[in-house]
């Protein structure tokens, strides 16, 4: 059996957080600390932060589409780069073009000012058309 990232006990926590119960009604309830409870979340959030990182990317390693957008690109240009390149590896974006461009500004908005692209990027589109940012 594969271990997850996460300990039983962090487990059992986050299942009782998702519930609803305080870190105090769950310290109550394993007999243990509030202070404890709040240690045990925290490490178990971050090791879930650290297996989406590493599923993110796995994603982008096995991407068949790689992009780089350079500095003072317009993001209205971005997405045909993405659909033409996604086209030639036959592959179907799962976004339109308003809803690719809503994506690119929330993915990466430190690198966009306005319409223009500040930094350079790169872009990922997988075998399912999922268009992941660098």
């Amino acid at each position: 059996m594969v271990r997850p990232f996460l300990t039983d006990e962090q487990i059992r926590v986050l299942r009782l957080r998702a519930r609803g119960l305080s870190q105090k009604e769950i310290a109550e309830i394993l007999n243990t600390t509030r202070a404890n409870i709040c240690v045990i979340e925290k490490r178990a959030r971050r090791n879930i932060e650290r297996a989406l990182k590493t599923i993110e990317e796995w994603k982008k390693i096995n991407s068949k589409v790689e992009i780089e957008i350079k500095e003072g690109t317009d993001i209205m240009d971005i997405p045909p780069l993405i659909f033409n390149k996604s086209n030639e590896e036959g592959i179907k974006v799962k976004y339109g073009f308003v809803e690719l461009v809503e994506h690119i500004r929330k993915s990466v908005p430190g690198k966009i000012e306005k319409r223009i692209v500040k930094e350079p990027l790169r872009i990922y589109v997988s075998e399912t058309g999922e268009v992941i940012f660098d």
